[in-house]
């Protein structure tokens, strides 16, 4: 089994709806990595967290980081998002998620899925078929997130021993 090599993690600090960097850029690099603004990102970790019966959270930070430079998929860049919360808890806590984008790095190849629709589609079957199907078993990893036909962002299943 191959290890997969992340690299270096983009940082930024979202609270209460506001971006807090150690730059003067106005987004952090993983914002332009992955399109997403604190509401999107509050809204993965709400996701995430009905099946914990979780409470109010605040995100303190967040992070991206690529599965290096070989390509682990033909139909997306991966991505690892960590988000860290303050749920009134003594400790903060990090959260891992799966991040899958339409590929940017090999322009042909996004242009030809586009085409095809192949992404929208896969997007489409995480939003309405697999869930119809969890009644019958585990299919798949929860898709918490989508963004665009571009974007989906499921459960991190490592942590799960997947």
């Amino acid at each position: 089994m191959q290890s997969l090599r992340l690299s270096r993690p983009s940082q930024v600090q979202c609270h209460r709806g506001q971006y807090r960097s150690n730059s003067s850029s106005i987004m952090a690099a993983e914002d332009l990595v992955l399109g997403l603004t604190c509401a999107d990102k509050q809204t993965i970790v709400e996701n995430y967290l009905k099946d914990f019966a979780g409470g109010k959270f605040t995100i303190l930070s967040s992070s991206v980081a690529s599965f290096g430079e070989q390509r682990t998929g033909y139909l997306g860049d991966h991505h690892q998002l960590t988000i860290v919360i303050d749920s009134g808890e003594d400790e903060s806590r990090e959260i891992t998620f799966f991040a899958k984008k339409l590929p940017t790095r090999i322009p042909k190849l996004a242009a030809y899925l586009v085409e095809m629709k192949a992404f929208s589609k896969e997007a489409e079957l995480f939003r309405e078929l697999l869930p119809r199907l969890l009644k019958f078993g585990r299919f798949g990893p929860k898709c918490l997130f989508q963004k665009d036909n571009e974007l989906l962002v499921f459960k991190n299943v490592r942590v799960e021993g997947f």
